[in-house]
C-alpha cells in the first residue's frame, strides 16, 4: 500500500510539473522563446528524469511502452504531455524547419491517438486537437524523423 501511494505522489506530480511547464511556456513573449524555453524544458528532465526531446524521437511502436515505464499508464499525464509536446513545435516555429516541426506535431498526435484509444471518457477537447493536429501532418507530406 505505501509503495502504491508513492507511485500515485509520483503521477501528481508529474502532472503538477506538465501543468506549470505548458503555461509557462505559453506565457513566454515571442521574441524571448528560444532562450527562455530551454531552462523550462531542462526543469522536465531534472524532475521527471525525461526530455520533451526523448518523447518526440520516439517510435510509434515504442510510445505504449514510454507510456507504460514512465507515466505509468496515466492517461491525464500522457494527454498533458502532449499538449506540452505541441507547445513546444508551437512556440518554436520559426526555428525548426518546417518538417521537423511537423514531425513534433506528428509525436503530440501519437500521445493523444493513444489517450482516446486508452480512454473510456469520451473528450470534445482531446477529439478536436487532434484533428487539428492531424491536418497539421498532413501539410507535411514526410512526417518521418528528420535528423535536427
Amino acid at each position: 500500500m505505501e509503495q502504491r501511494d508513492y507511485v500515485q505522489k509520483q503521477i501528481e506530480q508529474l502532472g503538477l510539473l506538465f501543468e506549470a511547464l505548458a503555461a509557462r511556456i505559453s506565457q513566454i513573449p515571442q521574441s524571448n522563446r528560444g532562450a527562455t524555453i530551454q531552462p523550462v524544458l531542462n526543469n522536465l528532465q531534472k524532475e521527471a528524469g525525461f526530455t520533451v526531446e526523448d518523447v518526440i524521437e520516439l517510435h510509434h511502436e515504442n510510445l505504449d511502452l514510454f507510456i507504460q515505464q514512465h507515466l505509468h499508464n496515466n492517461l491525464t499525464l500522457t494527454e498533458r504531455l502532449a499538449y506540452l509536446v505541441e507547445q513546444v513545435a508551437r512556440h518554436n516555429e520559426q526555428n525548426i524547419p518546417g518538417q521537423r516541426q511537423a514531425y513534433i506535431y506528428k509525436s503530440a498526435l501519437q500521445l493523444l491517438e493513444h489517450v482516446n484509444r486508452n480512454s473510456d471518457v469520451f473528450s470534445f477537447e482531446r477529439s478536436a486537437k487532434i484533428e487539428q493536429l492531424k491536418k497539421i501532418s498532413l501539410h507535411t507530406p514526410n512526417t518521418q524523423n528528420p535528423n535536427h
